[in-house]
């Protein structure tokens, strides 16, 4: 089992099935039998297509990421195959393509041997009744060493991603080549051909008639079509996956694989120079990255430094401590979710009595154990109750309490829920909706969500010299945040909730926690240190959970803690709204666009929810870093039967943006212009307005897109690309430059801070109201602090937040938290030194130790009757300058990137990013948000 066995002369590799995939990877690579003994060849990092150990292993480090291939064993990887024949296994598809011998014992202790050929025909049933199990594999290396034939194989993978992915269709291919050519024009002759196909059809697939037509011929053109078309046949009598979205993609894949795989059998010198990208491998270089910023303004003190962030080393480390790692007492619970697995049906009945059964089960909530409001939103129910529509896939319908994790979420699957036949008819997508007008009527006393114009759009568009119209569709997007949502509540005194989250507005979730529990706010205290990660949707969506491990809590009396599954995570969270846009554009000779107009599609889902600030944003925001002088938007929000949609980083932003910046580009198309001669002719230059009539005075665009453009040195590297692609037919090139303007707002925030100086030490205590989601707002916080108080930083220590230290405290989002926040400390800071200015003599410090030594002499100075304990409060109503935003950020991003056209498979080559954010608080942290922004785009 877990042991190896290498036998030079037969060159038979043996490998216990304990082993993990890692590790027979690096077996793999240690005896593989190399073409070249070139030295200089990296052989860990490029596959060599004449040796099997070094095929299958290649393949095999595209299972999962790292971690799980460092845990997870090859054999396991095969049982879950013969488990769930549709599974596209990796592992299967590589053991299979090298043809491996499994070791197998039964109970009786009766040995055998099943090739992998065979093993996936296995009936599982039968192999596990029948005490079988997988004891080792014998995988034989290529003897390609003075033989006529030599082994030539290669094996594919389209996916999603490169890594923790499954593959939508994956291919291996082995051929024995004669080594005997005639010419380098002779077509190459296979003596033997297997093949092996994974992902689009039932179960993974050897096609023997298109082997047979490969085998015995000299691998032509004619014989190529003629296996291409066998294949396909042979796919229908396999039969096609049923839960494919795209077959014609997935064949598409399919005959692509042979079609490489047949080239690479080819001496590279023989093809076609402007098809050998066909057959070149990816080699992913070293990642490097620069980072520049302008040097500080001294005397802002710690405002403006790189300061590294306060929880930085602790989160690299793995010893910060989030709402998931919250160890929990010997009295502690764990709740799972119970929800929806169907939507237009009414819930007819929740059977839990084989669920209640299971020992540690010890509780099972539903709708009708609710003491307060079953609500956790406008038209969202926290438990859908029996009689109620499901409407969408995902709404939770109770809660399973139990004394594990495990327990409880194995209890789940116990419970029987009945729904009743479908109610109404489902719209499961955006087009659904607008094909049957399915949309919310949007409230009129929201401004700027209706419709957004400028000037006059339908009379510009009859008079403009040149006239398009599209349709562009901007998909959503799955929140995938490090920690998932979970939240832990504990009882005090018999009536207090407490509860520990990961959330972006406690105050917001306080309030839905003691209206599902019918108690005062008051009642309810919500605290968060850190949450993993946010983006958005930890705003509204986490509030389920925080309701009910609080209804937990407060019915049994224990701590209760509910942590989702990545999957129910994912199911029950709407994420990113989907976006549609048909759209008219006006234009001159030149790429001057005078008028633009858009009717804008929203998918809100189930409930509207915080769609309504996603499409604020998203119209308020459309305009990016372009002046139209004639515009028209209206927005229609759609309802789907789908999860209610969450905030996401730029809600609506990131969609309304790359509508504009494709209208951009089909005005440029349109006119054979460059892309950058129509994007710089439109951009909004200081004086002009936005869409929503905000004079523009503090714009920096020009200068942005100018360095970036130089920094880059974009049109030579732009003709280069344009020879590359000339030149190569399966592999493409592109190269663009994208503008951003982007406006930060600080109304309707409302941004508070506690303060308190401990005279002994002179430590200052800070609480605020801002959640620590990542972006480092505790670190501005302190160095703002610091400047203000002319005190080290090292002296200030910022505490978690919670609704019983600030109250009334606002959401953290919008990209504006930190700065209110800050001025709030600003506020607060005004006051502590108001009180004491004076005792203050004039400063002598040149060292943050001579401040340190001067603020304890300070301290220690002051009578008793000086409070040392402080407030401050921000919270303006609008901005101050009274325009829809404060202030503008603007940046360009020049991205160079490579396409595998057979594929679809595109690499990020290099990406330089300009940015002026104006003066920011601390270079470091806001580079972080930078980067981590773009690779979340990404």
């Amino acid at each position: 089992f877990n042991s190896f066995k290498y036998n030079e002369k037969t060159k038979e590799l043996i490998v216990g099935s304990t082993y993990t995939i890692n590790s027979t990877i690096d077996l793999l690579k240690s005896y593989a039998s190399h073409s070249s003994s070139d030295s200089n060849i990296d052989y860990n990092n490029i596959v060599d297509h004449t040796s099997i150990f070094s095929i299958v292993a290649n393949h095999l480090s595209m299972i999962a990421n790292n971690q799980v291939r460092n845990a997870a064993s090859w054999a396991g990887n095969l049982m879950l195959f013969l488990r769930y024949k549709s599974f596209p296994s990796d592992a299967v598809l590589a053991l299979t393509t090298a043809n491996v011998k499994l070791h197998v014992c039964n109970k009786y202790g009766d040995f055998s041997y099943v090739y992998m050929s065979d093993f996936l025909s296995l009936d599982y049933d039968e192999f596990i009744n029948s005490g079988s199990f997988i004891i080792a594999l014998s995988i034989f290396e290529s003897n390609n060493i003075n033989s006529s034939f030599v082994t030539i194989g290669e094996t594919f993978k389209v996916a999603q991603r490169d890594h923790n992915a499954h593959a939508y269709v994956n291919g291996g291919f082995l051929f024995t080549i004669s080594n005997k050519i005639s010419s380098t024009s002779s077509p190459p002759f296979c003596h033997s051909a297997r093949i092996v196909i994974g992902g689009v059809s039932k179960q993974t697939f050897i096609p023997i008639k298109t082997q047979k037509i490969l085998s015995h011929n000299n691998l032509t053109t004619n014989i190529l079509h003629l296996a291409m078309q066998t294949l396909k046949n042979e796919l229908n009598d396999f039969g096609l996956n049923e839960n494919i979205d795209n077959a014609k993609f997935s064949i598409d894949s399919m005959e692509i694989f042979l079609y490489r795989a047949v080239l690479r059998c080819y001496p590279i010198q023989s093809l076609p120079s402007h098809t050998v990208s066909a057959v070149l491998p990816w080699v992913k270089p070293l990642s490097s990255g620069t980072e520049v910023f302008l040097p500080s303004d001294s005397s802002q003190g710690a405002v403006g430094k790189p300061v590294h962030k306060l929880e930085g080393a602790i989160q690299s480390t793995g010893e910060a401590i989030y709402p998931s790692d919250e160890p929990m007492s010997t009295q502690g619970l764990f709740g799972v979710m119970i929800y929806s697995t169907k939507c237009g049906v009414t819930l007819v009945d929740i059977d839990t009595s084989n669920a209640a059964n299971i020992t540690g089960v010890v509780s099972i909530l539903t709708a009708t154990d609710i003491p307060g409001e079953n609500t956790i939103g406008k038209d969202l129910y926290l438990f859908v109750p029996i009689g109620e529509q499901v409407k969408s896939i995902g709404q939770p319908l109770g809660v399973v309490i139990a004394t594990t994790e495990a327990i409880a979420i194995q209890a789940v699957s116990f419970v029987t829920v009945s729904y009743s036949e479908q109610v109404t008819t489902l719209v499961t997508n955006i087009n659904d909706a607008i094909s049957s007008n399915s949309y919310y009527k949007i409230p009129d006393h929201i401004p700027s969500l209706t419709m957004m114009r400028q000037g006059n759009a339908e009379k510009a568009l009859i008079n403009a010299k040149y006239r398009s119209k599209g349709h562009i569709s901007a998909g959503g997007q799955s929140h995938f945040y490090m920690e998932t949502q979970c939240a832990v509540a504990n009882v005090n005194d018999s009536k207090y909730i407490d509860i520990l989250c990961g959330t972006q507005d406690p105050s917001g979730y306080q309030s839905a926690v003691a209206t599902v529990l019918g108690v005062a706010v008051s009642n309810v205290t919500v605290k968060c240190t850190r949450a993993g990660g946010g983006f958005g949707g930890k705003i509204t969506r986490g509030i389920a959970a925080a309701a009910t491990a609080a209804l937990g809590a407060s019915i049994l009396g224990r701590p209760i803690r509910i942590f989702n599954t990545r999957t129910a995570d994912m199911v029950m969270t709407g994420g990113r709204e989907s976006f549609a846009f048909d759209y008219e554009v006006g234009y001159n000779e030149d790429g001057q666009i005078v008028a633009l107009k858009y009717e804008v599609y929203v998918d809100a889902g189930v409930a509207v929810a915080d769609t309504i600030g996603g499409v604020y944003m998203g119209m308020n925001w459309a305009d990016n870093a372009y002046y139209f002088p004639n515009y028209l938007s209206t927005a229609k929000i759609c309802y789907t039967n789908t999860n209610p949609r969450t905030s996401m980083r730029a809600p609506g932003v990131v969609q309304t943006c790359l509508a504009t910046e494709m209208v951009i580009e089909r005005v440029a198309v349109e006119l054979n212009l460059p892309m950058t001669t129509v994007q710089q002719v439109n951009f909004i230059q200081n004086g002009e307005s936005t869409i929503g009539s905000q004079i523009v005075t503090d714009s920096t665009l020009q200068t942005v897109w100018d360095k970036a453009l130089k920094k880059t040195d974009f049109f030579n590297r732009y003709n280069n690309i344009v020879s590359y692609n000339q030149s190569n037919l399966w592999n493409k090139k592109g190269l663009a430059i994208c503008p951003v303007k982007y406006g930060i707002g600080w109304g309707g925030y409302n941004a508070g801070i506690r303060l308190g100086v401990r005279s002994t030490d002179g430590t200052v205590i800070v609480s605020h109201n801002g959640c620590e989601i990542g972006q480092g707002i505790n670190t501005k916080v302190a160095q703002v602090v610091s400047k203000e108080l002319n005190i080290p930083l090292s002296l200030i220590r910022v505490t978690s937040t919670a609704t019983d230290k600030v109250v009334n405290g606002g959401v953290t989002g919008g990209s504006g938290t930190s700065e209110v926040v800050s001025q709030a400390a600003i506020n607060a800071c005004a006051t502590l030194n108001e009180r004491l200015a004076p005792y203050v003599t004039d400063s002598k410090a040149k060292t943050s130790d001579d401040r340190a030594t001067e603020w304890l002499a300070l301290l220690s100075s002051l009578p008793s009757t000086v409070s040392l304990n402080v407030e401050g409060w921000y919270s303006p109503s609008g901005n101050p300058n009274g325009q829809p935003f404060q202030y503008f950020v603007y940046a360009a991003c020049v991205t160079e990137v490579s396409l595998d056209v057979l594929s679809g498979k595109v690499h990020v080559l290099s990406s330089d990013i300009t940015y002026d954010c104006g003066q920011s608080l601390n270079p470091a942290v806001d580079i972080g948000q930078i980067e981590g922004g773009f690779v979340m785009g990404l």
